[in-house]
């Protein structure tokens, strides 16, 4: 009896071990040219079991909520240049901030897969949520971020 729990009590340590085996660091690169490009060094929640599905949710909120923000950061030059066309500022500003825009057509969006799934890939299908959301919040961080230096 004593022996028979140690072994099993080993071989579960050892399954355990085979199951939880890390996630890899990946590079990715968001946005195609013309647009902007980014590259990331990313490695998938631990709590997300589909990795791809996981980088696929991130990249499109990213690049989505990244756009929404630059986008707006645009309004306020894009309405100083039709009041004056000469003002060079709202020029370079509004210059930077468009050259700062995601070309979406690189975004492989899988709203439509993974939107309304069957329950057999319940896994893609959170591992996307996961991504997309966490995408989301580091985009909005990251061009308040670029928006910084502008409020000097």
């Amino acid at each position: 009896m004593k022996l028979t729990s140690i072994v099993c009590i080993c071989m579960f340590l050892g399954l355990q071990g085979c199951t939880t085996a890390p996630m890899q660091w990946t590079q990715e690169t968001f946005g195609t040219p013309p647009g902007y490009v980014k590259t990331f060094n990313m490695v998938p929640r631990l709590d997300s079991c589909d990795p791809d599905a996981y980088i696929d949710g991130y990249r499109f909120g990213y690049m989505t909520n990244w756009n929404q923000a630059i986008s707006k950061s645009m309004e306020s030059y894009d309405l100083a240049l039709k009041q004056n066309p000469q003002d060079h500022q709202a020029q370079s500003k509004y210059a930077f901030y468009k050259s700062k825009l995601f070309n979406m057509g690189s975004v492989n969006q899988k709203e439509t897969r993974f939107g309304f799934v069957p329950p057999s890939v319940t896994c893609e299908s959170d591992s996307y949520a996961m991504g997309r959301g966490q995408g989301s919040t580091d985009a909005i961080r990251d061009a308040e971020a670029l928006r910084v230096p502008e409020a000097k």
